[in-house]
């Protein structure tokens, strides 16, 4: 487990004037969390859905407002997962996106 720092990126879609979306982002905001290794279970389950789970941070509930973009180590990942555990913490799971 490490401890590191991941950007929140609150994005929305918009569209260019050929109608091609497009994610803005509008806000970012840095925050503390555990990196986490994605478990067997939750690898082999996301890649049958047509996922790419790489791994999984732990945040404080508080600090998580429901973003989908994350940016760690100069990459961007999509949320594709979260879990509010009862002691008040909340695991996001991160996956490669292309196009993000």
């Amino acid at each position: 487990m490490d401890e590191v720092i991941i950007t929140l990126l609150e994005t929305k879609i918009t569209a260019d004037s050929m109608k091609r979306q497009k994610t803005e982002i509008i806000s970012q905001r840095e925050i503390f969390c555990t990196k986490k290794s994605v478990r067997a279970e939750e690898f082999f389950k996301a890649g049958q859905a047509g996922l790419r789970p790489q791994f999984q941070v732990l945040i404080y509930t508080c600090e998580y407002s429901g973003e989908r973009l994350a940016e760690l180590d100069g990459k961007k990942y999509a949320v594709y997962r979260t879990y509010q555990r009862a002691d008040g913490f909340t695991e996001l799971y991160l996956e490669e996106r292309s196009g993000i």
